[in-house]
């Protein structure tokens, strides 16, 4: 069965973002821009606000879907070039949308070796990795 090709009006915006979008291992060597980091984090990573459930008070919801609503990603940013901040592990905190700086230095060496066949992330300004927190889901 053939499926439409016509895209809703109200979903067309978002249908040419992701056409124009490209994963890419070359980068500029220009800094990112700390409102280019922001705007990334909030929409990929932000907490929409707190919610009741589970018989447990302020439970985030996030703009991603999770397993059982439990949030159980973390999210840190490994900056390597981003213009005002310090080189460095950052945590992201979704309810605060903040970065808190976790250890400062030069974190490409590692992430290269920890990574298969990925050296050119030696040249990333930002490294985002998700990373699950088995305690917040575990007692479930």
């Amino acid at each position: 069965m053939s499926l439409p090709t016509d895209i809703p009006p109200e979903a067309r915006e978002f249908h040419e973002l992701t056409r124009l979008r490209r994963s890419t291992p070359v980068f500029s060597f220009e800094p990112l821009s700390l409102g280019q980091l922001a705007a990334a984090l909030e929409m990929t990573f932000a907490s929409k606000g707190l919610d009741r459930a589970y018989q447990r008070r302020d439970v985030p919801r996030r703009v991603f879907p999770s397993a059982g609503g439990l949030q159980s990603m973390d999210i840190h940013v490994l900056v390597n070039n981003v213009a005002g901040l310090e080189r460095g592990h950052y945590e992201y905190d979704p309810l605060d949308h903040s970065l808190v700086l976790a250890e400062a230095g030069d974190f490409r060496v590692p992430v290269v070796e920890a990574s298969f066949a990925t050296n050119w992330l030696m040249h990333a300004q930002v490294v985002i990795a998700i990373v699950g927190n088995y305690e917040r889901v575990a007692w479930k």
